[in-house]
């Protein structure tokens, strides 16, 4: 599934990249050619203009000695050049003189004019093809009229401009962009490949971790799941077992715990947990969470130093926060030893709200502390097992955190103990 939406992007992305490239090809063409257009059809009118001048003095002598025989002034003219022709006609349409190319092409020329009937004044686009197998010349012809001073009709004059060059040029434009289109389109699929491989790189971790929460929730619950499912069969047999009730139930507040807060990821996901802001005391929410704290470590002989400012005012979800810092206290005493300390410090700094909890426990390896926020990441499964971790409680912590657009870190060295530091800005939009 993955690579087909990988292909699917590269492709796309290829596609596009031709599609613009195409259509910007044939703009500029197109642009260009009215541009070349427009141009020379301006240039020819205003030659066409001054042809006709002369056309009265050639067409006059031939009327006064119509035995003048076809003279034609020959031009040096090659495809590579642009280069004007023009054909004087008599009333009676035959051909007085010619003023054309030194090329095998003229003669076809002529032949194509002798049936001309175009309106006069009106630009016409004649192609003319040359040897076999050869591309053809491309000219843009117009005639005109010829009256003398009494507006007597003395015949007319046609006048063109060898389009070729430009033809030629179109040619090789077509061919370059043609080149520069492959060439660009084998980029872009390499490229588009390689981003596109980054593009899917978070959709191929995401699913990789949604199967793996999946697993992971699933062994949670199975185990659970095991022991009521076998201590339903032993209770038939000793229906008044209280031991094995107590432990029926406490398998059940596992479990409870477990979903709840699969729940709280879930809804975290989607957005829909909602984040109540209000003002209030976080110095005082730190005093109940450590107050509930101490039953714990008292079993541990842990003492719990609450070196907190006596105030420190803070804008944000109340009950989310105590959460965190249930998170985050219990996890210290879970991890620490007896006869440790743990100290938990609340201060305001000059930009941002601080907590701070440092334990004596048995600290996190370097390439552990990237990983410990990662849903059911423990770094001892056993030992999180036997003390009822679930591998969640930091993922929380974490979420709670971003929700007040703050930021969590981590220090801790091995045999040592760790430091967990949250900075939140005081005032949330």
């Amino acid at each position: 599934m993955i690579n087909k939406l990988r292909n699917k992007l590269v492709i796309g992305y290829t596609i596009a990249i031709i599609a613009i490239l195409a259509a910007s090809t044939f703009a500029g063409y197109a642009a260009l050619s009215r541009i070349t257009w427009k141009m020379n059809q301006k240039s020819l009118l205003q030659y066409l203009n001054n042809e006709v001048y002369e056309s009265r003095e050639i067409l006059t002598k031939w009327q006064e000695d119509h035995n003048v025989p076809l003279r034609v002034r020959t031009i040096t003219a090659h495809k590579k050049a642009f280069n004007n022709v023009v054909y004087w006609y008599a009333p009676d349409g035959r051909l007085v003189l010619a003023e054309e190319l030194a090329s095998v092409i003229s003669p076809r020329i002529r032949k194509r004019l002798e049936n001309w009937n175009f309106p006069s004044g009106e630009i016409q686009k004649l192609d003319i093809s040359s040897a076999e197998g050869k591309r053809p010349w491309h000219f843009m012809m117009v005639s005109e009229d010829v009256f003398d001073d009494n507006g007597t009709f003395l015949g007319h004059v046609i006048v063109g401009t060898n389009m070729t060059p430009f033809a030629d040029l179109a040619n090789k434009y077509y061919l370059v962009s043609a080149l520069i289109i492959v060439g660009v389109s084998l980029l872009a699929y390499v490229v588009g490949s390689y981003f596109a491989s980054k593009a899917i790189t978070p959709i191929k971790i995401s699913i990789q971790k949604q199967k793996e929460f999946v697993a992971d929730a699933s062994h949670e619950l199975r185990t659970p799941l095991s022991v009521l499912l076998s201590s339903i069969d032993i209770i038939k047999d000793n229906p008044e077992d209280e031991m094995l009730i107590n432990d029926m139930k406490d398998e059940i507040l596992t479990m409870k715990h477990l979903v709840n807060d699969l729940l709280i990821l879930a809804r975290s996901d989607t957005e829909k947990d909602e984040i109540l802001f209000s003002d209030f005391d976080i110095a005082d929410t730190a005093n109940r969470v450590i107050r509930s704290a101490n039953t714990l470590a008292k079993n541990k002989n842990i003492k719990i130093k609450n070196l907190s400012e006596p105030c420190v005012p803070m804008f944000g979800d109340e009950p989310k926060i105590r959460q965190l810092l249930n998170i985050l206290i219990d996890n210290a005493i879970k991890y620490s030893p007896e006869n440790t300390t743990i100290e938990v410090c609340i201060k305001n700094n000059e930009n941002n709200l601080e907590i701070k909890v440092k334990d004596q426990g048995i600290g996190i390896a370097p390439d552990d502390i990237k990983k410990i926020f990662e849903r059911f990441y423990r770094v001892d499964k056993a030992r999180s097992r036997s003390i009822g971790g679930f591998g969640l409680g930091l993922a929380i912590a974490k979420m709670i955190v971003e929700r007040h657009h703050g930021e969590i870190k981590v220090s801790s060295e091995l045999g040592v103990g760790s430091t967990f530091k949250i900075f939140l800005p005081i005032k949330n939009s």
